[in-house]
């Protein structure tokens, strides 16, 4: 299992070891299943130094990626820099595509600069033909990993039904022709993890909003844990 915190644009350094130190109370004399907090970038050096410290078994990802390898793209940060850093990068977030005007050519950019450098690509589809780009570019037999966070779900407390998940995830895999581990994304919650996951193959989460309360995600992560 594979739960992923996208912090978003939230926390500062102070912020962030309060939120690591609550997290660690919380889940202490757990096994914990595979743990990423994505943090905003300025984060990332202090966030790793401050999980090794506290022996916590938690990984880094980034929320976004350049779609440039090197060179004059001020702002950007490559896959190159980070990949000392990070084991995973969000791509194509739904905000990302809304705010940013992110189209499938720069995710498929993107996903190469990442596993060029061998970080993890989490790539962030809300429809089914957001996965073609991925079969067109000949990701298949690739380690990727598949978030699917519908539209209407995200940020509005009615994630999608755990039936219509799971028939979405079972479609995302025959098109890429193989079983690749599938996230789900989208109002998630300690409440609504179990009877996600009890459908049997969602391999996981990606979490916003329900991410930023270390106690309440502590939760969550206990449900993947006894499930």
């Amino acid at each position: 299992m594979l739960v992923i915190a996208n912090w978003k644009l939230h926390f500062d350094y102070q912020e962030a070891r309060k939120w690591v130190q609550n997290f660690a109370g919380s889940v202490k004399g757990t096994g914990l299943p595979e743990v990423v907090i994505a943090p905003s970038f300025l984060l990332v050096p202090a966030l790793k130094k401050e999980l090794a410290a506290r022996d916590l078994k938690v990984k880094i990802g980034a929320q976004t990626v350049s779609s440039f390898e090197q060179g004059s793209y001020t702002g950007e940060v490559s896959a190159r820099q980070l990949s000392e850093w990070v084991n995973y990068v969000i791509i194509g977030h739904s905000e990302r595509r809304k705010y940013f005007g992110e189209t499938d050519k720069d995710v498929v950019e993107k996903v190469r600069r990442a596993l060029r450098h061998q970080i993890t690509p989490v790539i962030c589809v809300s429809e089914l033909s957001q996965v073609d780009c991925l079969v067109r570019e000949d990701f298949k037999n690739k380690n990727l990993v598949v978030a699917y966070e519908p539209l209407f779900a995200i940020g509005s407390g009615r994630p999608d039904t755990p039936q219509n998940i799971s028939l979405v995830v079972d479609k995302i895999c025959d098109r890429l022709e193989r079983r690749v581990r599938v996230l789900y994304g989208g109002s998630v919650s300690a409440d609504n993890a179990a009877g996600i996951l009890k459908q049997g193959n969602v391999d996981g989460f990606l979490v916003g909003r329900a991410s930023l309360d270390p106690v309440g995600f502590a939760e969550l992560v206990k449900t993947l844990v006894r499930c």
